[in-house]
């Protein structure tokens, strides 16, 4: 097949506003300020209340800490503890001056125990000291398009402009849950870090007690200051659907997040909406003995719905036209399923459904006369 510079968008399916709200006022009761339900792939707001209050976070600011560590450094550089590095308050991991670590393995002390002193650390090694690395955090949100948030740390310490709002917490949660290693640093319950050699370990126990009490939970931050109150960002799997739960000064949270992620999982649902070698998309043949050739889907398409309406979207990539011959499996295309942010979710391939030969040419007196002196 030749090959063609140039896609197009052949047509586009399914799409919904990003921020519509599918639920009504319930669930009720919730003791949070401020809360949020959204579904992981598309961003779709299934609940919120108050979501857009700006408000301190705790500990949850450590989504973002990962988030950047992840993006600026290798996770299997060693780091050396300073004294410097680990002068801070609150919750820690208990770090000493001297001992050598992984940045993957101070990610767990960050996630799982929310070490104050293992962001303090982090952001020494990553930018020099922690005013900097929160520059970098601040960037950060607003490659991601967070308005209505500032850092001023890298712990989640109660500052005058640190703060950020649920519904932007949870697309921070979205974009680590997006990440393999830092998704699976937040799922882990307990972990061994070893600290000066391989005998010498300690034990960490991640603070999120929905990882042992909610069927299906994948992360992802607990915090709290006297000043936040009690903050958490959970998400949970099932059947296909991610969910993602944020509540600020929740002093019921546990029962907060369980309450937001059953209504959630009752409302949202994951569907095949293009079946494997259904017809995408009929393209034009030139030279060959047919006039078009039906292409197909590779695998099947699944897309999430809210209360029966799909909310992400999905196009054919594919040349205008395509030139014989043709194998039946031949790659032609590919369908894209995209979420309401315009982020990708998930890709299939398009492929030939038949063999179309080469329309044989009809040799001119000139073409035999050429024949005759090859």
């Amino acid at each position: 097949m030749k090959k063609f510079i140039c896609f197009i968008v052949i047509f586009t399916l399914f799409f919904i506003e990003s921020f519509d709200v599918f639920a009504d006022n319930t669930p009720t009761g919730l003791s949070a300020a401020s809360a949020i339900l959204i579904e992981a792939s598309s961003g779709t707001v299934v609940f919120e209340k108050s979501a857009s209050a700006k408000l301190p976070m705790a500990s949850t600011t450590k989504i973002m800490t990962a988030l950047v560590v992840a993006e600026e450094c290798d996770l299997d550089e060693t780091v050396v503890i300073t004294e410097s590095g680990i002068k801070t308050h609150g919750s820690s991991m208990y770090l000493k001056a001297g001992e050598r670590l992984t940045v993957k393995e101070l990610l767990y002390g960050l996630m799982l125990a929310s070490g104050n002193d293992a962001a303090l650390m982090l952001a020494e090694y990553v930018a020099g000291g922690e005013q900097a690395f929160s520059k970098l955090m601040n960037i950060k949100a607003q490659k991601l398009g967070l308005k209505s948030t500032s850092f001023e740390n890298a712990s989640g310490l109660d500052g005058e402009n640190h703060y950020t709002t649920a519904h932007e917490l949870a697309l921070m949660a979205r974009q680590a849950l997006f990440n393999e290693v830092l998704a699976d640093i937040m799922s882990t319950k307990t972990i061994s870090v070893h600290y000066e050699n391989k005998e010498n370990c300690r034990h960490l126990k991640n603070h999120n007690r929905l990882l042992w009490t909610y069927d299906g939970t994948i992360g992802v931050k607990t915090g709290f200051t006297k000043k936040a109150g009690r903050c958490l960002v959970s998400a949970a799997e099932r059947n296909g659907v991610k969910l993602i739960a944020v509540t600020l000064n929740a002093p019921n949270d546990w029962n907060d997040h369980k309450t937001l992620l059953d209504y959630g999982f009752s409302k949202v649902s994951s569907k095949i909406i293009n079946k494997r070698g259904e017809r995408a998309v009929s393209l034009p043949v030139i030279s060959g003995y047919a006039e078009s050739v039906d292409c197909v889907f590779a695998d099947d398409i699944k897309a999430i719905t809210v209360d029966g309406a799909v909310c992400s979207s999905i196009t054919i990539e594919a040349p205008q036209f395509i030139f014989a011959p043709i194998e039946k499996g031949q790659l032609v295309g590919k369908a894209v399923v995209r979420g309401n942010d315009g982020q990708i979710i998930t890709e299939t391939e398009i492929l030939a459904d038949k063999n179309i030969e080469l329309k044989s040419k009809k040799k001119t007196i000139f073409d035999k006369i050429l024949d005759i002196f090859r």
